[in-house]
């Protein structure tokens, strides 16, 4: 059963690679059989995720829809409409030594702990900012997979001329542009920022009373939902809750080669040490240090 089982295992993640193999960041994807189903290719991975009852998926706005709206582009021979679907904006090679978790970092400051500088591109809605726009008092529905949600509710946009609203979380928003709100969620680790109504990187957004996410599992892109195949977040991507800018060690995998780079509390890399080129020494971080020490010249007695 076990072989089976890994058998099984494999063969998705070969298949995943067809459609992923060169996907640097994230990349979203309708199935072509099935209306309500579509895929998330994340550095090379492939997720599955279902809409709820009774909604399929929107090429255009890459969300779930209500099934037989006029939202609905799916053929009436259940196949989507692909010709407009596109994916996301190319988050940039990795180092070979560091896998970047998320999206767009943004551009920083001179503070030589933080990042490669990387500039943020805005969204192309470049709406008047108003200082006088308010949240919505209550959480909007719980988010579906893909950070995309079909709120029931109508009277959430028809209460405002505006096409964009806060969410209580920081790094989500409402979009009520095409009448039917949808909550939208932005790349990590963008926030959203209520005066520009647009998603940027958090240095520039002031979340005030709004909940802000700061780790990757804080955003419903990185859960797996319903997929039985997937590694829970908390595994795939430490936290840097806590700790500070620049290498840290990665809870759990202490003293191996595996650490991990902060900025302002949000992850930023996943790295390892490498082999010596000159020797045939191994590496491990040091979580005191906090730098890549001779595994062979720690003394593990006092560890």
């Amino acid at each position: 059963m076990l072989l089976i089982t890994l058998f099984a295992i494999c063969v998705s993640m070969a298949l995943a690679e067809d459609h992923c193999r060169d996907v640097k960041g994230s990349m979203w994807r309708s199935d072509p059989g099935d209306c309500s189903r579509f895929y998330v290719c994340f550095h090379g991975m492939e997720f599955k995720y279902n809409c709820p009852t009774n909604t399929v998926t929107d090429v255009v706005s890459r969300a779930c829809v209500p099934k037989g709206s006029r939202l609905d582009t799916c053929k009436k021979e259940g196949k989507p409409d692909t010709s407009q679907g596109k994916p996301d904006l190319d988050q940039g090679k990795p180092n070979s030594e560091e896998v970047s978790p998320t999206v767009d970092q943004g551009k920083t400051d001179t503070d030589q702990a933080k990042p490669k500088p990387v500039q943020v591109t805005p969204n192309t809605d470049q709406g008047k900012p108003d200082t006088t726009q308010g949240k919505p008092d209550v959480d909007l529905g719980k988010p579906v997979l893909g950070g995309l949600t079909v709120i029931q509710t109508q009277t959430v946009c028809q209460s405002t001329p505006k096409e964009r609203l806060p969410h209580s979380n920081c790094g989500k928003y409402v979009d009520c542009h095409s009448g039917v709100p949808l909550v939208h969620e932005c790349p990590y680790p963008q926030l959203y920022n209520i005066y520009t109504e647009q998603c940027q990187h958090h240095d520039l957004v002031q979340c005030q009373t709004r909940k802000e996410p700061k780790s990757p599992c804080d955003y419903d892109a990185y859960q797996c939902g319903l997929s039985s195949h997937c590694m829970p977040c908390e595994l795939r991507f430490p936290s840097c809750d806590g700790a500070g800018d620049g290498p840290n060690p990665w809870t759990g995998r202490e003293w191996t080669p595996y650490f991990i780079t902060c900025y302002k509390e949000r992850l930023t890399f996943q790295s390892k040490c490498s082999l010596a080129a000159s020797s045939a020494a191994s590496y491990v971080f040091d979580p005191v240090k906090k730098r890549c020490v001779d595994a062979k010249k720690v003394d593990m007695t006092n560890v």
